[in-house]
């Protein structure tokens, strides 16, 4: 169990707000490298408005050996009152040795398809590079005839690529 109260006061204009999280988990072990975790979670926050959401989470995990693991979940929310499309992950993690990994994910929501790459490399104990890519292909259909169509290098088009790196210094 989870718990988080947070309460902010801003002093210029004098607004002060309180936000309060709980997070339910269970986790099982189905076999050694197969695990599934259940969450629940509840959110409220106070301030100039009020709002409150609530959601569950089911992740199944599998470690397929020392260097390869997957990972899918499915998350449904709702937002006072509203509900929010069912969310799709999928990650995949290669680990070819304890210096380099590799992490690759896919998700989904409605009409939005996310894919995004990181791959870290230890240096030594002090320094280590991180080098990320993600993009986002936003899918637009057509509310008459249900057909879907893809928007690229249109005043309409969704879609965003954005990549990069850093340099970690640790000490």
């Amino acid at each position: 169990l989870d718990l988080v109260y947070f309460t902010n006061r801003e002093e210029e204009t004098d607004l002060f707000s309180q936000d309060y999280s709980q997070t339910l988990r269970f986790i099982a072990r189905l076999t050694p490298g197969l695990t599934t975790e259940l969450a629940g979670i509840y959110s409220t926050s106070r301030g100039e408005t009020d709002s409150w959401s609530k959601g569950a989470n089911l992740t199944v995990s599998w470690r397929a050996s020392d260097i390869l693991a997957m990972s899918v979940s499915g998350t449904q929310t709702w937002e006072s009152d509203d509900s929010t499309p069912f969310l799709y992950n999928m990650t995949i993690s290669l680990a070819p040795t304890y210096k380099t990994q590799l992490s690759l994910g896919y998700s989904h929501q409605e009409e939005t398809d996310s894919y995004n790459a990181n791959y870290t490399w230890i240096l030594n104990d002090i320094f280590s590079l991180q080098f990320y890519a993600n993009y986002v292909d936003r899918k637009e259909s057509d509310s008459e005839t249900g057909r879907v169509s893809r928007f690229f290098n249109d005043d309409r088009n969704d879609s965003r690529l954005a990549f990069g790196g850093q340099l970690n210094v640790r000490y």
